[in-house]
């Protein structure tokens, strides 16, 4: 699989990733702000979650996380947290 066919195949995983707290999905609600594959199969993802101080959002990116990493070409996800407060503590736990 080559690079574009794997960013098409994460960029359906996470259009049909939907909120926990309601039933649209992540594009529909603006949550993705970049995604990047690099050659040695890590993804890069730059997420403003919805709400940042919820835990049932930190742990659906978690959830996300391990679906992305399901896929064989992908290796590691990594996130960069945006728009919230201390988003380090959010990486900490996502990019274990």
């Amino acid at each position: 699989m080559n690079k574009k066919q794997l960013t098409r195949k994460i960029a359906k995983i996470i259009g049909n990733w939907k909120d926990v707290h309601d039933d649209k999905v992540f594009f529909e609600r603006d949550y993705v702000k970049k995604i990047e594959v690099d050659p040695s199969g890590t993804v890069f993802l730059t997420i403003k979650p919805s709400r940042p101080h919820c835990p049932c959002c930190l742990l659906n990116l978690k959830k996300l996380s391990k679906k992305l990493r399901s896929n064989k070409q992908i290796h590691s996800v990594n996130f960069t947290i945006i728009d919230v407060p201390e988003p380090h503590r959010w990486m900490q736990i996502l990019n274990d």
